[in-house]
């Protein structure tokens, strides 16, 4: 990669991934397929000579099988290991935490649409401190646009506590480092109607005074809940600051939610 380049995109790439991401003339446009496995859509970004796409690419970890990933190569190299389906049943944190993954090969779950019915997850979620990432990023959503992200350094972290306040780089919540919370974890609040996860909460006052940014869950507790179809809800403030989830003019769901890594 030249960062004299004046192809505008090889340009943004070197700005953001620094100009020692050389391309390699060995491993050319074939890096980061099944038979050339990279380590990372990084990796992959940082190798290839050509321009790479948004799309399926293949790694391993570690000397292990390779398998498909999505990469989100516009925005950097970012690796795709979760995504959540809205309306699709099952307990958010559950499927975070068992030790193995969900549809890792299914390639039509490898990707950022809601198409495929079912939670995607694949083994970079257990093999965290393996793949060692820098940062995080969260992004929902909703008819296949991009609503809302935030990102996380991750460094030194593992699979449960990098979802958190400290870590918190960029937000599109002006208020999400001074107002106070109740909950900012991967494994949230649980009902016997299910949980909230991924929660980012500022307060309980029963369901009518309930106010925060995120809420990640199969809970059906609440009348802001139940208005939105059974199974995983993806609910998050549209508004620049937290709010309360009954006024559902401040509020949106997304269709999906979405973990990347690198």
């Amino acid at each position: 990669m030249v960062c004299n380049s004046p192809h505008i995109l090889l340009f943004l790439m070197c700005v953001v991934l620094g100009s020692s991401y050389a391309c390699s003339k060995y491993f050319g446009s074939s890096y980061g397929s099944a038979k050339l496995p990279g380590r990372s859509c990084t990796d992959i970004l940082r190798q290839r000579c050509n321009v790479p796409t948004n799309g399926i690419y293949w790694i391993a970890l570690a000397q292990n099988h390779t398998f498909p990933v999505f990469c989100d190569m516009e925005a950097g190299g970012w690796t795709l290991v979760f995504k959540l389906v809205a309306g699709v049943p099952g307990r958010p944190a559950t499927t975070w935490n068992m030790p193995f993954s969900t549809y890792e090969y299914s390639l039509p779950a490898v990707n950022t649409g809601s198409t495929f019915r079912r939670h995607y997850k694949n083994r970079i979620v257990q093999n965290w401190n393996v793949f060692n990432p820098s940062e995080a990023r969260v992004v929902l959503y909703k008819l296949n646009k991009e609503e809302l992200s935030l990102r996380f350094k991750t460094t030194g972290s593992n699979n449960r506590n990098w979802f958190s306040q400290a870590n918190i780089l960029e937000s599109p919540w002006q208020d999400i480092l001074t107002a106070t919370k109740n909950y900012f974890t991967v494994d949230g609040p649980c009902w016997s109607s299910g949980c909230r996860d991924f929660h980012i909460n500022h307060a309980y006052g029963g369901c009518p005074n309930d106010s925060g940014w995120l809420s990640v869950g199969n809970a059906a507790e609440c009348k802001w809940e139940t208005r939105h179809a059974s199974g995983v809800k993806l609910v998050y403030s549209k508004i620049a600051t937290k709010a309360n989830y009954n006024h559902y003019g401040k509020f949106d769901a997304a269709d999906v939610f979405a973990v990347f890594l690198r």
